[in-house]
């Protein structure tokens, strides 16, 4: 199956529809359904009541919302008392208080999204030292010092784009990278992969300096406006977060330049609009609601079963969105929505 073009009348080639589940940790069965215990039903029906707090920096993101939703029902279901907690901030030092704040109400667990893999190590390791169960979800620490990590796999979804818009670009062109900091590690995975696929199986295909936007649109249009006013050679842009494909579209559509490939993650309200339209070309795609159910499978197996071994690695489906597929109703927890 294959993406139609932009606009009829532009020569932008066209980038093929791909669907990839990401392979799970060798230890782990039934990665999207089973998590760490298939049988949480049976977990779920101890009358012991356990206390578990959910931290996150950019609470108000679609894809926690979307997350949220799924938890608290599967936290339902298990009997657990999950309190959700978080700063609109992405600043470690402002998520860092709330973490503050949900350890003095002594929790029995915290599952946490860690948006610095250095600053949160050393307060985990306090915890867990302490022996109160961390679960970290939707990002890594530098030092596995966590009982275990349930996100996505970002390196190789990266390099999984990456073969796909080299396919599109008959293997030569050059790709313009943007992220978001140097200091998120979800982030950095996401176009490590992807580069590393790029200088090492299509060295004809040129990386461009990786380009730091932020969460800001506006930065991500100046930016990607700068790389194809500079590079007469451009050939798409790839994102690592909706900032930069939402910045990439307008300056395409500003500079005329139809002919520009333009991939990126997450599918937010504005980002699926954009796809539709033919202004975003695919959108690598989260399993959110899935991530928070593995998330409190997870912490429901380490509280209720202290001496099973638990797979570090838990890795949540992925999906390639594409106008093609983008209405299947099978998709539908691959968009992020706030409603429940």
């Amino acid at each position: 199956m294959t993406l139609s073009s932009k606009r009829a009348s532009s020569a932008k080639r066209t980038l093929p529809y791909f669907s990839f589940v990401l392979v799970c940790s060798a230890v782990i069965a039934g990665c999207s359904t089973g998590g760490p215990s298939s049988n949480g039903a049976d977990l779920g029906s101890a009358t012991e009541t356990y206390k578990v707090a959910f931290v996150t920096g950019g609470v108000n993101l679609l894809g926690y919302q979307s997350m949220r939703c799924a938890a608290e029902a599967e936290a339902k279901n298990l009997n657990l008392s999950l309190s959700w907690q978080g700063t609109p901030s992405v600043e470690a030092s402002e998520e860092m208080k709330i973490l503050d704040g949900a350890v003095a109400r002594n929790p029995d667990a915290i599952a946490l999204v860690p948006w610095d893999s250095t600053a949160f190590v050393a307060p985990i390791r306090s915890l867990m030292n302490g022996g109160t169960p961390v679960i970290t979800v939707d990002g890594s620490l530098a030092d596995k010092v966590d009982t275990a990590n349930v996100r996505t796999d970002n390196l190789e979804a990266g390099r999984a784009a990456a073969r796909a818009l080299a396919d599109q670009l008959d293997g030569r062109g050059a790709v313009g990278i943007l992220t978001a900091a140097p200091g998120n590690q979800v982030q950095n995975l996401r176009w490590q992969g992807f580069k590393d696929v790029l200088e090492s199986e299509f060295p004809s295909i040129t990386a461009l300096p990786v380009q730091y936007v932020g969460a800001d649109n506006a930065k991500a249009t100046s930016v990607a406006s700068s790389m194809l006013a500079g590079n007469p050679d451009l050939a798409a842009f790839y994102s690592t977060e909706s900032a930069g494909s939402n910045g990439a579209a307008a300056a395409i559509r500003s500079l005329g330049r139809a002919d520009v490939l333009n991939i990126g993650w997450d599918s937010t309200p504005e980002t699926i609009e954009l796809l539709k339209s033919g202004e975003i070309d695919g959108l690598v795609a989260q399993n959110f609601p899935e991530e928070g159910r593995l998330m409190i499978q997870t912490v429901n197996t380490a509280l209720r079963e202290p001496d099973k071994e638990i797979p570090y690695d838990i890795y949540p489906p992925v999906e390639y969105l594409t106008r093609d597929n983008v209405d299947d109703p099978k998709l539908r927890d691959f968009i992020y929505t706030p409603q429940c």
